[in-house]
């Protein structure tokens, strides 16, 4: 069974209507995201067959795509998966100290997700916030001028509204 219900289907259509003709295998990355979104937070290999069937491109190219951009993962996440950026500014700046807060508040390592499955962690190269250093990203918002403290108050304010 395809994981591209009707709704997606649709949703499918609208998002490759946008490119032009002879362009459509383009919408990989926006498909990629409806399908991450509504399948779990995660992207299986039968996910990304069906947006290369969709598409009429190899899956080859999609897996490409999905194993290149860190906003897609092949793997189950929690339900605030926070980035933290390790680029040389962000080091510079004190992301190992931001770093070692997170899993130590979590009690998780990178690429794992907390046994609540609220939370998970992965350390990833430039959110292009360099100004705002260190910084680490859950969902769109992105936090910056991070110290431990600070990071400490997030993953807390996040773990006493829940599942939001």
């Amino acid at each position: 069974m395809s994981p591209i219900t009707p709704e997606l289907k649709a949703r499918f259509e609208k998002i490759v209507a946008r490119y032009p003709k002879g362009q459509e295998q383009s919408a990989v990355i926006p498909l990629l995201h409806a399908l991450q979104e509504s399948g779990g937070g995660h992207l299986t290999t039968e996910h990304q067959q069906a947006v290369a069937d969709f598409l009429g491109v190899p899956m080859s190219k999609v897996h490409e795509v999905t194993t290149f951009y860190t906003m897609f993962s092949l793997k189950p996440r929690g339900r605030h998966h926070i980035s933290v950026c390790r680029t040389l500014p962000c080091a510079l700046c004190g992301c190992g100290d931001v770093a070692k807060a997170v899993r130590e508040r979590l009690g998780v390592g990178p690429g794992e997700v907390t046994a609540d499955g609220m939370f998970s962690y992965e350390e990833v190269e430039c959110l292009a916030q360099c100004h705002l250093g260190p910084v680490f990203q859950i969902g769109d918002t992105v936090y910056g001028d991070l110290t431990a403290d600070k990071a400490k108050a997030v993953i807390d304010g996040l773990a006493k509204q829940g599942g939001r």
